[in-house]
Order: C-alpha cells, then sequence, then structure tokens
C-alpha cells in the first residue's frame, strides 16, 4: 500500500498526477504536457513556482558542464551551458556566440572576453538604433555623473560630441560633413 498523502491519479480523461503530502504535484495532460505547480499550460514542459526566491529547477551534471539544448523540428537549434561551480556561462547555435564569465566579461564571437564587453568577429560594429528618426542614439563615458558624450540627432542628421557633462557640445559633424568645433553653426562666407 502507498503511503499517506501519495498517490498517482487520474484526475480527467486521459490525465495522470503524482500527489505527495496530499497535494499534486505533477501532471502529464491530455496533450502529453508535463506540468509541475499547476494543472493546466500551453506549453509541453511548465513550471510554476510561486516563490519568487526559490530557484524553480536545477540541471545537474557529472561532467565539467551542464547542457539545455533546444531543439526545432527535430534539429538543434540552440543550447545553452553553465559551467562547474558556475563559471562561464554559454549561448550557442552552431556554434558559441556569447560567453559571460565568472568576473562578469561579455564576449560575443569570442570565448576570452577580455573587457566588460567584447566583439570579435570580421566586422565587428556596434548596432546603436533609434526607434525613430527624430530620436537620438549615442554613448555616454561616465564616472559617476556624465562627463563625455557621442551622440548622433537622427533629426539633424549630425554627429555631436560632448565633454565635462554631456550638454557641452564641443565639435559636431554636420549634416554636410563640415566639422564645427566650438560652435553648433558654421558661419557664411562672404
Amino acid at each position: 500500500t502507498p503511503a499517506e498523502g501519495v498517490a498517482i491519479h487520474r484526475p480527467a480523461s486521459d490525465q495522470m498526477a503524482f500527489i505527495t503530502n496530499n497535494a499534486e504535484r505533477l501532471r502529464i495532460d491530455s496533450s502529453g504536457r508535463l506540468l509541475v505547480g499547476l494543472t493546466s499550460g500551453s506549453n509541453k514542459f511548465h513550471v510554476k513556482e510561486t516563490n519568487t526566491n526559490t530557484i524553480v529547477g536545477v540541471v545537474e551534471s557529472s561532467q565539467s558542464y551542464s547542457f539545455l539544448s533546444l531543439q526545432a523540428s527535430g534539429t538543434t537549434a540552440g543550447a545553452v551551458r553553465v559551467g562547474a561551480n558556475g563559471d562561464d556561462f554559454v549561448i550557442r547555435n552552431a556554434t558559441e556566440s556569447v560567453r559571460v564569465t565568472s568576473s562578469g566579461n561579455v564576449g560575443i564571437g569570442t570565448s576570452s572576453p577580455s573587457q566588460l564587453l567584447h566583439l570579435n568577429g570580421t566586422n565587428p560594429f556596434i548596432y546603436v538604433e533609434a526607434d525613430s528618426t527624430t530620436g537620438n542614439s549615442g554613448i555616454t563615458f561616465a564616472d559617476g555623473a556624465n562627463k563625455g558624450q557621442i551622440m548622433y540627432d537622427h533629426d539633424g542628421d549630425y554627429m555631436r560630441f560632448s565633454t565635462n557633462g554631456s550638454s557641452n557640445e564641443r565639435l559636431r559633424i554636420d549634416s554636410s560633413g563640415r566639422l564645427l568645433v566650438g560652435t553648433s553653426s558654421s558661419s557664411s562666407a562672404s
């Protein structure tokens, strides 16, 4: 006889549920979905944890890393790998795509990033896109306060360089390719 509060039962047609301590813990529904911590879901595998401070799942491996493989139509579409002792975190498709090292460095196109963000490739551009033609995009350099900025104004089609505060424009390349130093507009020649 099973221990008190432990059972496998059929809560509805073509479903199977597993009970421990008089509470349902896991269900396989009529569509073959595996549900943990809930009784209905729309995904093949769904885990629900009500305590946000609890680890939802653990993948253990006797190897030097744990692997979670994602597949589409029987072909591996991507994978996540975590090294032993929480070392590197790797996202990959056919080859490694992104690595986050245990020191917090992020590498894209490299497995050994030497800086907080390290890009490696034939043409490793950083693409910064504003969501409208009237917006701005750029890079701000700071040490607790905005100290410098490279900004592109998409409405005016010019690039601005600022130092000692993001509003202190020092140099501009306007939409005609003119280099303006210490001014935001060109003087007209007579």
